[in-house]
């Protein structure tokens, strides 16, 4: 998803984001990164939880465009599962600025 106006548009007509978004989609942030870059990311994230919280599955996989999985992804997401509690919301796998309780899986073999 890109930061476009119409994309903006269409997100505030759909109550995903406020009005007053699209007026900030020019310019840079602190760190150089264009806005409407940013809000792009935004959007696709808000699409993606908007489809999970719609949706009837227990349990999803989100996987940003830009990350791989390891061939053994499904069998370590297991084990990684078993070990959690029942009380969990959102499981990040190697977030870069983890927060909350990490759980380590060492590969076996």
């Amino acid at each position: 998803v890109t930061g476009s106006d119409a994309n903006v548009a269409k997100a505030v007509q759909e109550g995903m984001i406020g009005p007053g978004a699209s007026a900030m989609l020019s310019g840079l942030s602190n760190k150089g990164t264009a806005f409407n870059k940013i809000f792009g990311q935004a959007l696709s994230t808000l699409k993606a939880l908007q489809t999970v919280a719609e949706g009837s599955a227990e349990v999803v996989n989100i996987v940003e465009d830009r990350e791989g999985v390891w061939s053994d992804y499904v069998k370590r997401r297991s084990e990684l599962l078993l070990l959690l509690r029942d009380r969990w919301d959102i499981v990040k796998l190697n977030a870069r600025h983890a927060t909350g309780r990490t759980v380590r899986i060492h590969a076996k073999g």
